[in-house]
């Protein structure tokens, strides 16, 4: 159980301290969302936010009672979490891919810039954005990094911009419309802040929220996405050519045989047959393809057969199990 041992004026122990740190790290990278650990901590989404700000403990023991249970729930969670990463890790190889995307993002932050990586699917750019976050979180309380993956349901500026202002402030009540929430997104950005704006792939015609929120408050902005969206800005039909002038673009079309290498060393597999498989999967271009697709067979292959050493004849055999687009084209 976390102690209450003595902490800050405010009232919180400094196990809690470390906690929320924790917390704060996770709802940078956007992973899971606010929504989610509230529901873990069993707070309502005010009651959350004076967590986060470290307000002052209610005196009530009833009102106390709840925040010391969130902080113990949101402490369970976070060690589940690392034993699950433990026991399956597969998160942040150094390939060099993943050295790229990460070398570009700290440009971007650093020397306040407007970039885009582009790619194929599972190189490994959300990867790198999260890792990028979590080292630099933006919080509460400090400038930093904030991750925001879109979904299709963000596909108009009103969506989009409320999507980016909850990351950064949490609820704010949504009935803004685009102008207000634009302003109030303005607001929220600090010195030091970096947007992390990942599956750009899927703002469609809102993808204009960018290019605006650039000009008119000079914030960096690293906008990533699939081939939809290098298509859909950079196309030779695209009507967001301003946009598209205004970013400076990296494009990694697909997992290269050096990533697979270092990914194949990381995770500690062996075998000239399992390499050769593993290099047929990741480097293909389709959409069964890349450090994404061979993480997952690898992790299938290891739960399937606890206890045994990856091998060439098991990754063929759990492949085959996934059907088209996920499958072994050719032979070791």
């Amino acid at each position: 159980m976390i102690s209450n041992s003595e902490g800050k004026d405010n009232g919180y122990p400094k196990e809690w301290e470390a906690i929320i740190s924790q917390v704060e790290i996770h709802l940078a990278t956007g992973n899971p969302p606010r929504h989610r650990l509230e529901g873990i901590a069993g707070l309502t989404a005010s009651e959350f936010s004076n967590l986060l700000e470290r307000a002052p403990l209610p005196f009530r023991e009833r009102d106390r009672s709840r925040h010391e249970k969130a902080i113990q729930a949101l402490a369970d969670w976070i060690a589940e979490r690392e034993e699950r990463k433990i026991a399956a890790p597969c998160g942040f190889a150094a390939t060099p891919t993943f050295q790229a995307i990460t070398a570009y993002i700290e440009d971007a932050h650093r020397d306040n810039l407007l970039c885009a990586i582009t790619g194929g699917v599972g190189i490994g750019k959300s990867e790198a954005a999260k890792a990028y976050a979590a080292a630099h979180p933006r919080t509460l309380l400090r400038p930093g990094a904030v991750r925001i993956e879109f979904t299709e349901s963000d596909s108009n500026q009103t969506a989009a911009l409320s999507k980016i202002l909850g990351a950064m402030v949490g609820p704010h009540g949504g009935a803004y419309r685009s102008w207000q929430l634009e302003e109030e997104v303005g607001m929220a950005c600090r010195p030091g802040d970096i947007l992390l704006l990942d599956e750009c792939n899927e703002l469609g015609a809102a993808v204009n929220v960018i290019k605006s929120l650039r000009n008119r408050f000079d914030i960096p902005i690293v906008a990533i996405g699939n081939p939809d969206f290098t298509r859909n800005v950079y196309g030779k039909k695209s009507t967001f050519s301003a946009l598209a002038s205004r970013m400076l673009p990296l494009d990694i079309p697909r997992t290269t045989e050096a990533d697979v290498s270092a990914w194949f060393a990381w995770e500690g597999l062996s075998g000239d047959a399992l390499y050769s498989m593993a290099v047929a999967i990741a480097c293909r271009g389709d959409a069964g393809g890349g450090l994404r697709s061979l993480a997952l067979l690898v992790g299938r292959c290891r739960k399937k057969f606890p206890g045994r050493p990856v091998s060439a004849a098991m990754l063929r055999d759990v492949a085959a199990s996934f059907g088209r687009g996920i499958q072994i084209k050719r032979a070791a």
